[in-house]
């Protein structure tokens, strides 16, 4: 850590804790979810992140769109430090999800997004929120998470899209092991 300063290190889930997978499968979130996609979708990946200060930004630091799937995408954003300025607040310009005034690029950088989404527009969201907050995100939209500058910020995400037209796709970022699956619920184990 020391010698490297990453900005991000990622974990996978524990695969033999209920609760996670009870926190990422929330039948209330779920509904939200399938509300918003029409349907019910998959849970394809899903992981704990910890940001730290770092002279370094990776891809999740800049703005960016989320290219897992075309048209359909949600992301659960799971909170489990307080997110204020100094740790880096996730942030998101609304309706962008719908606003392709910026595309065709993988990252943007500060100065594009601002001069296309100024202050004054109101549209970028800085998610300053407490412990325990979830926010569920079309991800397709222009977002990023801030670099911090002091402390760190520790996420959960969560990716729920249509399985891919052909079924021999099977990348799931997460396992869960056997007597974890059996103690979800009917809803929870279809996805």
């Amino acid at each position: 850590m020391d010698e490297f300063k990453p900005s991000t290190l990622e974990f996978n889930l524990p695969d033999e804790d209920y609760q996670f997978f009870n926190l990422w499968l929330d039948p209330f979130f779920l509904g939200i979810i399938e509300r918003y996609m029409g349907y019910s979708p998959y849970l394809l990946e899903a992981y704990i992140r910890r940001n730290f200060p770092s002279p370094y930004r990776t891809m999740n630091h800049y703005w960016h769109r989320d290219l897992n799937h075309k048209f359909l995408l949600v992301k659960a954003f799971i909170f489990f430090t307080d997110c204020e300025i100094e740790n880096g607040p996730h942030e998101y310009v609304m309706k962008s999800h719908r606003d392709f005034t910026l595309n065709g690029k993988r990252y943007y950088s500060d100065q594009e997004v601002t001069e296309t989404y100024p202050v004054e527009s109101g549209r970028v969201v800085k998610s300053l929120v407490k412990a325990g907050s979830v926010i569920l995100e079309d991800t397709r939209g222009l977002h990023r998470a801030a670099l911090p500058r002091l402390g760190h910020r520790d996420l959960g995400y969560a990716v729920f899209m249509p399985l891919p037209w052909f079924k021999s796709y099977r990348y799931i970022n997460y396992q869960i092991k056997n007597d974890v699956f059996k103690k979800l619920t009917k809803r929870q184990a279809k996805y």
